[in-house]
């Protein structure tokens, strides 16, 4: 496992926090009602952990485009790594 490979406890669940977003949709899914509640802080933990992992996938999404294009014979011919580029650069949009 590397540094964007959390397994689903870490992603759902912060340090001494439920897991999921069960608990809090407790309150009829008001999350304006959450706010100051230890709800916030377990949402706001979720949302960094989501974003990172969001960056780290881009990131390899580029490298892969970046890898595919570099090796590709494309434009003027259109191989499968050409595919490849494009599904990856097309991917980050």
């Amino acid at each position: 496992m590397d540094e964007n490979s959390e397994t689903k406890e870490e992603v759902t669940a912060g340090p001494g926090l439920s897991a999921g977003l069960g608990a809090a949709t407790t309150h009829g899914g008001n999350f304006a009602a959450l706010t100051g509640s230890p709800y916030t802080a377990e949402l706001a933990w979720k949302l960094k952990a989501a974003e990172s992992r969001i960056s780290g996938l881009e990131d390899k999404l580029r490298l892969i485009g970046d890898f595919a294009h570099d090796r590709s014979q494309g434009p003027a011919i259109h191989d499968d790594l050409w595919w490849v580029r494009e599904q990856a650069y097309d991917s980050l949009r």
